[in-house]
């Protein structure tokens, strides 16, 4: 067998293996007789809540309140069950729910019914998900309901008793070691920033994750600097059935500069290929070393957009 085929099937056996171990530790962290030790950190308060800046309506907290959820296009009513038992009826629709954003609907509404509901739909999920779920857990997920959590601590924490308290930063606090550990697993792109984002946001709100601050807003620094995403609307990703393609090459000058761009492979679309270019352009790239120098470069930027936004996978083609 040639040493490169040799090569290329231990890579791929280490990344099945890495995935394999990666999972079997989420289930082990979940199992209720196997609990991983909490880290030894204080962490018995928020210290600060971030603000949510998209914008929130009212009125869909009557409807969470009356047992209906309304995501991605698609509607599920509880009638009388945890909503977290209930079937998803799409993947995207399943990580609407179980990253927490509708929270900011609740609290737009600011009274004390969707207070005391806001922590009946966190405390389900607690009971029911809060050790382990394969999309829950998944790491773009868990890191929208780290940041939502975190950012609606005010309505979900208001008149709280100091038992719920303690059960809301414990799982909190469980989340985002669980992120630490699974973050690099997430999809380039906007998955890859939410994440970096999120453990960005519980090293400066959680008490006592002082420590992690400065390695977390290095690696988010690293994922602004390195990848521009492409602007698209929301009405355009609507449009998409499955998934659109682009690939972007690009020759990098030896200061990490973006000084040619051209297409690859177009794909179907011209305005996902028009916006994909338009990124491309923009990226910075830390410059490969040839003998001890900073070397131009060559890359094929993968961009890939679906329903839920836009990804990117960067690959090196020289040198």
């Amino acid at each position: 067998m040639a040493r490169g085929s040799v090569a290329n099937h231990l890579k791929l056996s280490w990344l099945l293996l890495r995935g394999g171990l990666r999972q079997a530790a989420g289930r082990l962290n979940g199992h209720p007789l196997l609990r991983w030790p909490l880290p030894q950190l204080k962490a018995d308060r928020l210290l600060i809540a971030p603000q949510d800046l998209r914008t929130a309506d009212a009125t869909l907290a009557t409807e969470i309140y009356s047992g209906r959820f309304a995501f991605a296009g698609k509607v599920v009513i509880c009638d009388g069950r945890s909503i977290f038992e209930m079937e998803p009826p799409s993947d995207e629709w399943a990580t609407a729910l179980l990253g927490f954003g509708w929270l900011r609907h609740l609290r737009a509404a600011e009274s004390g019914i969707t207070r005391a509901n806001a922590r009946a739909l966190v405390d389900e999920w607690i009971a029911l998900q809060g050790s382990w779920h394969p999309v829950a857990w998944r790491p773009d997920v868990l890191s929208r309901r780290i940041i939502s959590w975190l950012s609606q601590a005010p309505l979900v924490l208001q008149d709280a008793d100091a038992r719920f308290y303690r059960r809301y930063l414990r799982s909190l606090v469980r989340q985002v070691r669980y992120l630490r550990h699974t973050a690099g697993d997430a999809r380039r792109g906007v998955a890859r920033m939410q994440a970096e984002m999120a453990l960005t946001y519980a090293a400066l709100c959680i008490a006592g994750q002082a420590r992690h601050i400065k390695p977390a807003t290095d690696r988010l620094r690293h994922q602004i600097v390195q990848q521009i995403l492409p602007d698209v609307s929301r009405s355009a990703l609507r449009t998409v059935h499955g998934k659109v393609k682009v690939r972007v090459k690009v020759r990098v000058d030896s200061s990490g500069n973006v000084i040619g761009a051209n297409f690859d492979s177009q794909g179907p679309s011209k305005y996902f290929a028009e916006r994909s270019l338009r990124a491309a352009k923009q990226w910075t790239f830390k410059p490969p070393q040839v003998d001890g120098q900073s070397a131009p470069s060559e890359w094929i930027l993968k961009f890939e957009f679906d329903r839920t936004g836009a990804h990117v996978q960067p690959a090196q083609l020289f040198p």
